[in-house]
């Protein structure tokens, strides 16, 4: 890992992430609305079989994916969440509904131990993200989870982030960095 990537993304990380920090609950609620409203409407979104998707972290002022959750619940479409593992690793669990989650030890809501679900047979994941260019390269939280199961997936990688933690240069990047297919924020989608 080149050191100046690394602390420039350190740097950047703090940046958006106190961004992020001095959000309202209300900022949070309306911006995620109108994430929300673009993502459901996308025709890769209404296409899918299968939408894999984080639970926000909503002390971090994530982009709330709950409205979209349910939504795919009403649509019928396979719900599938990850869970941290040990060794850096996510697994991935389908749901059927919010009352199948449980806090872990960081507060972020996962599946209880419900059977593994099979990435391959993923249509689109929602991808959480601190920031992002308009190379649609992602800046996450540092411990890689998302990288390597995004590198092992070919399903279409949608990140969610806010208007105000689009970084208007090219973010610093490693070679086991894996860009996205589309950013959405509140105002608009990046392809």
């Amino acid at each position: 890992m080149n050191k100046f990537v690394s602390e420039e993304k350190k740097r950047l990380r703090k940046k958006y992430q106190s961004i992020r920090k001095q959000l309202t609950d209300n900022q949070v609620t309306n911006k995620s609305r109108s994430i929300t409203q673009k993502v459901t409407t996308l025709s890769a979104f209404k296409q899918a079989d299968t939408v894999h998707s984080y639970i926000a972290m909503e002390k971090k002022r994530e982009v709330v994916t709950r409205d979209i959750i349910e939504q795919c619940f009403d649509e019928g479409k396979t719900v599938v969440i990850p869970k941290i593992k040990k060794r850096g690793e996510l697994s991935h669990h389908i749901i059927q509904h919010f009352g199948e989650l449980t806090p872990n030890s960081w507060g972020v809501e996962e599946p209880l131990d419900n059977e593994e679900y099979s990435i391959e047979n993923l249509s689109i994941i929602l991808v959480p993200m601190v920031s992002g260019d308009y190379l649609k390269n992602r800046l996450g939280y540092g411990k890689g989870y998302y990288d390597r199961f995004l590198s092992r997936t070919n399903a279409l990688k949608i990140g969610l982030l806010y208007d105000d933690t689009i970084y208007d240069k090219v973010l610093p990047t490693d070679d086991f960095d894996v860009p996205l297919d589309l950013l959405v924020t509140e105002s608009k989608i990046i392809d």
